[in-house]
Formats: structure tokens, sequence, C-alpha cells
């Protein structure tokens, strides 16, 4: 059995997020090639490990919390990119932002436990390559195309993990 929990996945993720070239890396590849942040997450705590996923593993854990993350969390996301674009009709636009940012959140912890709770399913383990990192990002690469024009690499997070 896997013996990480949401608690260690949702500290990792503050730490590693207060660096701003991370918080900038992250929220570029979420919008330009539509990627989970918290699966990013997810493989770069399991670098840290040495705990590497299969093909198979990382497209279990995107099939898991696909569904969650484009009903929801991505939703509020836009709920909220459209508020921020219409704010001068908004009469107390600084309180809701904060309200669903709070919610966004919220969402975000949900999503982790998804993945941590599937993540603990895994016999194991012990893929043969050593980067998650890489795998997830060829696997964005592989199902959408205009990924691949993307100059980011999502593999420069492995320099923030201590």
């Amino acid at each position: 059995m896997i013996n990480i929990t949401s608690e260690d996945l949702w500290h990792f993720s503050k730490s590693l997020y207060q660096h701003k070239a991370v918080e900038t890396l992250l929220l570029s590849l979420q919008q330009e090639i539509d990627m989970n942040v918290n699966l990013a997450l997810l493989c770069a705590m399991l670098n840290k490990h040495q705990m590497y996923l299969s093909t198979t593993q990382i497209n279990t854990l995107v099939n898991n919390v696909g569904d969650f993350n484009f009903s929801y969390t991505k939703k509020l996301r836009e709920l909220r990119a459209h508020f921020k674009t219409n704010r001068a009709l908004l009469n107390q636009y600084d309180e809701i932002r904060e309200t669903l940012l709070k919610t966004e959140l919220l969402l975000e912890q949900q999503e982790q436990q998804m993945l941590v709770s599937t993540l603990q399913q895994f016999d194991n383990l012990n893929a043969t390559h050593s980067n998650n990192l890489d795998l997830y990002q060829h696997h964005l690469t592989s199902t959408n195309t205009s990924a691949i024009k993307t100059l980011l690499k999502l593999s420069d997070l492995n320099q923030y993990i201590k």
C-alpha cells in the first residue's frame, strides 16, 4: 500500500506553490494545454519520494479526476474569470471573488483526495521510468495536439522539490 495521504499532498502543494515560478508554470500549463494542476503536483510529490507511475496508472489518475475537474473545478474557475471580466457590474466584486476563490480551493482539495484515493489502490509504483512529470506531460501531448506546441516543460518543477 502507498503511504501518502491527501493532507501530505495538500501541504506539499502549498509549499511548492509558494515559488512564484512554480505558480506561473502551473497556471500557464493549465490555461494553455488544460493540464490538471493537482495531478502535476501529485507527480512532483511522487518524484520527490522516488515513486514512479506507469502509463496505465497515470491514465487511471487522469480519468478518475477528469470528470470532477471538468464538471466543477473548471466551471467555477471559468465563472470566476467571467466575473473578473465584468467586475464593473458587480457591486461586491471583492467579496464575491474571495468567496469563489475559497470554494475553488475546496474543490481543489477534493480533487487531491480523489487522486490520493486512486493512488492508494495501486499495488506498487515501480515503473521503469524515473520522472512522473515527464510521463504526465507526454500523456497531455499525446491526447491534445495543441499541447505539443507548448515550450513549457512540466519537469521544470523538479528543481523546486526539496
